[in-house]
This record gives structure tokens, C-alpha cells and sequence, in this order.
């Protein structure tokens, strides 16, 4: 199929329409959360194209050490739950977090450092508690908020006096994003063992008093997209983690294991003193009412696809079923428009997507740059073309949950082509082969496209 080429985005652009209503962490969430995707997508496409027969260096991998992140990622798996202590850096600032974390049902809670303009750091708590993130807010002077000094997950655990503690966010995207301070190491096992990364052996080493093997992910261009530079584990002789550092553009995040195999009892903060909603929003909303552009009816509903103008000066996108699809957002997304000069494959937003456990599954794909072609593959390898097509650059999918949409090829109306997908794979055949396990793990991450050569 090609190589996948993945060229760097315009700085600020998330990729992803983030849901109306919603403070800053959540698009920033979507961000790395599609970042990850991005990166499981490119490991399929990568790992076999390069026949140059380039000798390679000392320590680079075996093609067998593409495996050892799932052994790694069982192996601590099978001790249920750890805990874990470091810091994380930022500039010439450091703040200390802890955190205990059961593996299935992902469970747990982290102390984590909030940086506060003028130098004070402050700690506050996230629980993970049934697919539910807690996040305990500190109280801050309104004008506080507004400084640009916050980052965007500083400014999500501040509030004001009025506001009550506790922020309720979905756990299940955040279980994908890069901040391995905040969601500890079992998520970060999961991107790399489920995306089949591979980890350079870097020689022995020691965390403590236990004898360790360093291992570096090998990068990958799509780390970039959320700054990423290098992700390291420190692993001992039985496969145990003992020592995660991952370093981005602005920090460095450096923890070890400290405990196995803990009891980890989390408690729901108390329902009066907890907000599904965040503050100081900067979300994009519908700017005009909301006019439909598409119509059908497969998959056994009546669909209609609608947009407006965005309040960011992009478009937003509702999606109505009759009957519903509980699983589809009722209000509406609303992203802003492609920087200028973006890389075709940036341009694509999917603001409807389920996860291959609906009956029907639905796709919505949309681009600026127009669309001549639109294939999905789906989870039995078969392919199929969209149900609907808009030269204007919108495709749609509404079909049976069984199989599920896994891919989608396209051509853009310049004639660019790009392949989209959820996980690590590139076209329909990926996805024959890939285990019962694996593939409902890959069909839960966003979707994201890259170029094909």
C-alpha cells in the first residue's frame, strides 16, 4: 500500500472536534488521544517497507522485540495493580505526584502537581472510578484562571470559590492520552503493546537495588503531534515495570514502581460536590441554526446529517437516528477551521464515530478539501464504498454493527490519497487478522489519517 507519511501538523491544530460545552482538556485530551491513534496506525504501515538492507546499529531491535511490549504489558497486567512515585518537570520547575492503579477494570488515583503562575505548585487528586474520571479542583482568584501561564491541564483542576470540587469527565478517552503522570503506566503499556511498537534495548541498568533492562520506544513521527520526544521503561528480569520516563515539548514526566499487586479502593466523590461541567469554556458552539446537508436510510434507522457555521469560524456537525443511537451525542460538534497551509491529511475531521459495540455503526468523515472517493473497510476484511458521498468533501457510514467500519480510504478532491483508521492497521486485510481481543481494543481509539505515497 505504500508508505504512510506523516508531515508535522501547524501548531494548535487539534485534530479532532472537541464536544460543545467542554473546557479546554477536553480538545486537548482529544489531541493526544488522536496523536496515539496516529502513531498505532503508522506501526503497521512502517514496520515492513524498508528493504534497503541498512546494517543496523548495536543496540537496535530484533524483529521479535515487537512482541516484548505485550509481554511486558501481561506481566504486569498479571500483578493487578501498582503504585507508583516521581516528578514532573516543567521548565525549572518540578512537582511530586504518587499515584496506585488496578490494571482490569482500569481503576485508580493520582496526586499530581498543578503549577500555578508566579511559582507555587499545589497538589490535587484524580480518581478513576467505572469508566469515570474525578478531577479534584483547587480553589483559585478568578483572575488566576485567566492567566497564560496555566497549561491546559493546570487550568482544568483549578476553580473558583463558588464552584463545588469535584470535575466529572468520561474515563474512557482519557485512558489514551499521554500523560502518564496523571493515568500511570497501564495505558501507556496498552498504546505501545496494542499498537505493536518496538523498544530499543538500551543495556543493563539499576532502579534502586533491582537489576533492570533499559528499553527506548522507537520514535515515530507522529509523536510529534503532541510533542513527544521519547517514552523509556526500565523493566527487570520478570518483565515488571520499574522506572517510566516520558518526555515532551514542555516536561519530562519520571516515575517508578514502587509496589505490586496493592489494594486499590477508589471512592466516588459525593454527588453534591460534583460538576459534569467545566469553567472558563472556550469550546466552539453552533453560530446559526443548524440546516441538514444529508439523508438516508441503512443500517435499519432513518439518519440526517446537519451543520452550521461554528462560533470558531469552523462547522458544527449533529447527527440524528430514527430511532436514536444512544451511543451518538445529541448536541452538537463544533471544531475550528484548518490552519492555512495544513497537510491534507489534518484536514480530515470525524464528528461522528462510534466504536464498533453499536448497532448501527456510523462513520461521519469531513474535509475542506473535497472527496471524489470514499471506502470503508470493515472488521471481516470485506470493503464496501460510503453510503453517501458529497463532493464538498463529507462521507458518510450507516450500516450494521456486524462488521464494523475499520478503515476508510479516500481520495480527496485534489487527488490526494490518504488512508484513516482507528488502530494499527492500513487496509481491510489488516483487520482479518487481527485477534477478537485486540480488535475491539483498536476499534475504541479515534480516528485519524495519514498520507499515502
Amino acid at each position: 500500500m505504500g508508505t504512510a507519511a506523516v508531515p508535522t501538523p501547524a501548531p494548535g491544530r487539534a485534530r479532532g472536534f472537541g464536544p460543545t460545552r467542554e473546557d479546554d482538556q477536553m480538545s486537548h485530551r482529544k489531541l493526544l488521544a488522536v496523536a496515539l491513534a496516529a502513531v498505532l496506525a503508522l506501526a503497521a504501515c512502517s514496520g515492513d517497507d524498508d528493504d534497503s538492507g541498512s546494517s543496523e546499529s548495536p543496540n537496535s531491535s530484533t524483529p521479535a522485540a515487537s512482541g516484548l511490549a505485550s509481554e511486558i504489558r501481561a506481566a504486569n497486567e498479571a500483578e493487578e495493580s501498582l503504585a507508583v512515585e516521581g516528578t514532573v518537570v516543567r521548565g525549572d520547575r518540578s512537582a511530586p505526584f504518587s499515584g496506585r492503579y488496578q490494571a482490569e477494570p482500569f481503576a485508580g488515583a493520582t496526586d499530581i502537581g498543578v503549577f500555578l503562575p508566579g511559582g507555587e505548585t499545589v497538589s490535587v487528586e484524580v480518581r478513576f472510578v467505572e469508566d469515570v474520571m474525578y478531577i479534584e479542583r483547587y480553589e483559585v482568584d478568578a483572575a488566576v484562571l485567566e492567566s497564560t501561564e496555566l497549561s491546559v491541564l493546570d487550568r482544568v483542576a483549578l476553580r473558583r470559590a463558588e464552584d463545588v470540587i469535584w470535575l466529572q469527565r468520561a474515563a474512557s478517552a482519557a485512558r489514551l492520552a499521554s500523560a502518564p503522570a496523571l493515568y500511570g503506566p497501564y495505558p501507556l503499556l496498552e498504546f505501545v503493546a496494542v499498537g505493536g511498537l518496538t523498544l530499543d534495548d538500551q543495556g543493563a541498568d539499576t532502579v534502586g537495588d533491582v537489576d533492570v533492562t533499559h528499553y527506548v520506544v522507537e520514535p515515530h513521527a507522529t509523536f510529534e503531534l503532541y510533542g513527544l520526544e521519547t517514552l523509556e521503561f526500565w523493566v527487570d528480569d520478570d518483565l515488571l515495570l520499574r522506572r517510566v520516563r516520558a518526555t515532551t515539548a514542555t516536561e519530562v514526566t519520571d516515575y517508578e514502581v514502587t509496589e505490586f499487586g496493592l489494594d486499590v479502593a477508589v471512592d466516588v466523590p459525593p454527588a453534591d460536590d460534583t460538576t459534569t461541567e467545566g469553567i472558563a469554556s472556550t469550546g466552539s458552539t453552533p453560530a446559526g441554526e443548524l440546516a441538514e446537508v444529508a439523508a438516508g436510510d441503512s443500517g435499519g434507522v432513518a439518519w440526517r446529517l446537519l451543520s452550521a457555521p461554528s462560533s470558531s469560524g469552523g462547522t458544527c456537525w449533529a447527527f440524528v437516528t430514527t430511532p436514536p443511537v444512544e451511543e451518538i451525542a445529541a448536541e452538537p460538534a463544533c471544531g475550528a477551521p484548518a490552519p492555512e497551509g495544513v497537510a491534507p491529511e489534518f484536514t480530515v475531521e470525524f464528528p461522528v464515530a462510534t466504536d464498533g459495540t453499536t448497532d448501527p455503526s456510523v462513520l461521519v468523515a469531513v474535509t475542506p478539501l473535497g472527496l471524489s472517493e470514499a471506502t470503508f473497510g470493515f472488521t471481516d476484511g470485506t470493503t464496501a464504498p460510503a453510503v453517501f458521498v458529497d463532493p464538498s468533501g463529507i462521507a458518510v457510514w450507516v450500516g450494521p454493527g456486524e462488521p464494523a467500519p475499520g478503515v476508510l480510504e479516500l481520495v480527496l478532491g485534489d487527488g490526494t490519497e490518504i488512508v484513516c483508521a482507528p488502530g494499527s492497521v492500513t487496509d481491510a486485510g489488516d483487520l482479518a487478522g487481527l485477534d477478537e481481543e485486540t480488535l475491539a481494543e483498536m476499534l475504541t481509539f479515534p480516528w485519524t489519517c495519514v498520507a499515502v505515497e
